[in-house]
């Protein structure tokens, strides 16, 4: 019981934490500023910020999260798909790295981690659609496509 309370309430908060510091540590590379980690859904619980990343606690913070920049219109399509990138190739870092990790003792916590940060990392990468909301994979392809047809268009040009 104390490993699935461990579970909900610090390890699932943790591996979404994760995914969106992958956007924000790729967003960062490209200089991108006022840049925001929101965790969980309902009323704002409390925010604080770090390096200039805002990161705001909702009431219920292991439901998911998702990351913002104030540059998405001003940044490249390639620089977008690396962006969007980011969260998932965090996640896979996640697992590798936790590997060596796993002893006899917090075998079922670090299997949990590790299925699911790749759970994670892998239906991100999947490309959907919800209202407005987009999965990684949505802008990763939605960006290639986008490249793909000015690609097109210079070409036929000349």
């Amino acid at each position: 019981m104390l490993d699935l309370f461990l579970f909900i309430f610090i390890l699932l908060p943790f591996i979404h934490l994760l995914h969106e510091l992958g956007h924000i540590i790729f967003a960062r590379l490209f200089r991108v500023q006022h840049t925001k980690i929101v965790l969980g859904a309902g009323p704002k619980w409390f925010q604080f910020t770090i390096l200039g990343t805002k990161i705001q606690w909702n009431t219920y913070y292991m439901v998911g999260g998702y990351s913002t920049n104030e540059q998405n219109g001003s940044l490249s399509p390639w620089k977008q798909a690396l962006i969007s990138l980011g969260g998932p190739l965090f996640n896979v870092l996640a697992v590798i790295c936790s590997i060596p990790f796993i002893t006899a003792s917090n075998v079922n916590m670090m299997t949990a981690f590790i299925f699911f940060n790749g759970w994670i990392g892998i239906t991100n990468l999947i490309p959907f659609k919800i209202g407005h909301k987009c999965s990684d994979g949505w802008i990763i392809v939605s960006c290639i496509k986008e490249e793909f047809q000015n690609w097109w268009k210079r070409r036929k040009q000349q």
